[in-house]
């Protein structure tokens, strides 16, 4: 019994490494920005369900199921790029960030805690839902930019 303990402990280890979330390393998610943010979603937003496979990845719902949300997107006029905030109409906490790119043929989907902490990531081509494989140091890049935006979002907006 000993001895397959000793072998199955790394394997724990190992898991619990790849499952716990990892903060971001500059920005944060500022309670007034996410005050902001949830005014937005209030204020502006729509009710959506977030597609099952999409869900599925972010580990939000059991396989098959949608998760059920409340949306708000802001579009920003030099770039074209529209970014998006969902927050649960049930019992979930955490917010996806969302990235849809001009041509929207890519959206990146952040799950994070209320405090910025980065939780998961998918990337994925809307006409296709085809998902693509990106980096950690990418992904992380990418969800600092996103915080930063929503920093910078006039309440009004």
């Amino acid at each position: 019994m000993t001895r397959w303990l000793s072998l199955i402990r790394p394997l724990i280890l190992t898991f619990a490494i790849m499952i716990t979330p990892v903060a971001a390393q500059n920005p944060t998610l500022a309670p007034d920005v996410l005050s902001k943010m949830l005014d937005l979603i209030a204020r502006r937003g729509t009710d959506r369900e977030v597609p099952a496979d999409v869900a599925n990845r972010l580990g939000l719902s059991a396989a098959g199921q949608v998760w059920p949300s409340r949306q708000a997107g802001l579009k920003d006029t030099s770039s074209g790029l529209l970014h998006g905030v969902y927050a649960s109409r049930g019992r979930e906490k955490d917010l996806l960030l969302t990235l849809t790119s001009a041509s929207k043929d890519n959206v990146d989907v952040y799950r994070i805690r209320r405090d910025g902490t980065f939780v998961t990531t998918v990337s994925f081509d809307p006409a296709t839902h085809q998902f693509i494989e990106r980096d950690r140091a990418e992904t992380q890049k990418g969800l600092d930019a996103e915080l930063i935006y929503w920093s910078m979002v006039k309440p009004t907006e």
